[in-house]
């Protein structure tokens, strides 16, 4: 089971925290275009500055999102292919006693 899980949780420990970190970045870029909507038309070149900021914080972030999940992706079906050769193993060890019994 470890052998099929580790590359799993590794790519978890990699990629997770850094998707994290660029969603709360994009989230508070978020609270700054609301705060300066909310003062515009007074604040609109700042309104704008935190708008672009955001624009290219969510397109950073749903760029890392899908290559994390595309990531994911091959280590769950390597995980797949493992647990399935182990399972084929298994069997086959077990068939291997039943006859010789």
């Amino acid at each position: 089971v470890d052998r099929a899980l580790d590359p799993l949780r590794a790519v978890h420990a990699q990629i997770v925290p850094d998707v994290r970190a660029a969603c709360r970045e994009r989230d508070g870029a978020a609270v700054d275009v609301n705060a300066y909507a909310r003062q515009a038309p007074a604040k609109q070149a700042k309104l704008d500055i935190a708008r672009a900021r955001y624009d290219e914080l969510q397109t950073r972030a749903a760029r890392d999102l899908a290559l994390a999940k595309c990531a994911r992706d091959v280590v769950v079906v390597d995980a797949c292919v493992v647990a399935l050769v182990a399972q084929a193993e298994l069997l086959g060890s077990l068939a291997e006693h039943l006859e010789a019994a």
